[in-house]
């Protein structure tokens, strides 16, 4: 099902300003093997680089990688392009991508996208491409190698949420008080904007508001239904709707009482109703 993507303000800011984007929670972390939740993965897209990214329809698009083909059902063989460079100045290697990708599937690491490179029997980096074989026949192989590339000697490295090594068409240069400030690199296209900028706000109705008076340029996502007309009779706004692969969740936060106590945790879960639930949805 179709789902409210985005708004934008249609008067966006002129060349050589950055963009403001409204969103309703800070990233839970910006390290491409950790984060998973929506927002961290909106700004994820734009700081880090990846193999192959994927499109608004689910399909894998050229990135680091120009090109690619299956050798045999089994093995499959990316060839990548040259002139990718981290935010430090080094350019990314294939050494680099094998790195990040064995680590992200490696149990001792504990990343959320070991589930995802479970059939990954090796990874293998030549000169100019990287050889990845497969335990079985996986069309979507290349979709699942979509993640964030940090370099070989970061891979292993314990998490690093705010300040990890980048390589995407920004760079993160400053994350206070729920604002997040990005620049652009000698990575992105020459008509991106200069500078993007992510601000939270956590009510709906407030970054609508925002929006319209031309305090933000956009919000992506969590656009309540009644909220809907209100942004259709501004002028200067434009809706777009697109099907989207993500799902609304309720995250509970653990740092403060009650559910700082694992009592309670458990009591809560006891308390569900686990049988009705499998049967009724």
């Amino acid at each position: 099902m179709a789902a409210w993507a985005l708004a934008l303000v249609l008067m966006l800011p002129a060349a050589g300003h950055a963009v403001s984007i409204g969103i309703a929670t800070e990233p839970a972390t910006l390290d491409p093997r950790f984060g998973t939740d929506a927002a961290s993965a909106r700004i994820q897209e734009l700081v880090h680089c990846r193999l192959v990214r994927v499109d608004e329809k689910g399909l894998p698009q050229p990135m680091l990688a120009q090109s690619w083909r299956r050798l045999d059902p089994y093995t499959w063989r990316f060839l990548l392009r040259r002139g990718w460079r981290f935010a430090d100045g080094r350019p990314v290697r294939a050494q680099d991508i094998a790195a990040t990708l064995n680590a992200a599937r490696d149990p001792r690491l504990g990343s959320p996208l070991a589930a995802q490179l479970a059939e990954i029997a090796e990874i293998h980096a030549e000169r100019d491409a990287l050889v990845v074989r497969a335990r079985t026949p996986d069309p979507m192989l290349p979709v699942r190698l979509s993640v964030g590339v940090l370099p070989e000697e970061a891979a292993h490295a314990p998490p690093m949420p705010r300040h990890p090594p980048s390589c995407g068409p920004y760079r993160m240069i400053s994350w206070n008080n729920g604002v997040i400030r990005l620049a652009k690199t000698g990575n992105a296209p020459r008509t991106a904007p200069e500078g993007i900028v992510f601000r939270v706000v956590p009510d709906p109705t407030t970054r609508a508001l925002k929006l319209a008076r031309g305090e933000l340029d956009l919000i992506q996502g969590d656009i309540p239904a009644h909220l809907v007309p209100f942004l259709r009779r501004r002028a200067r706004i434009r809706l777009v709707a697109r099907p989207s692969l993500t799902f609304a969740y309720i995250g509970l936060t653990l740092r403060k009482p009650p559910l700082s106590d694992r009592r309670v945790r458990q009591a809560l879960a006891m308390g569900i109703a686990r049988k009705g639930l499998i049967e009724g949805l």
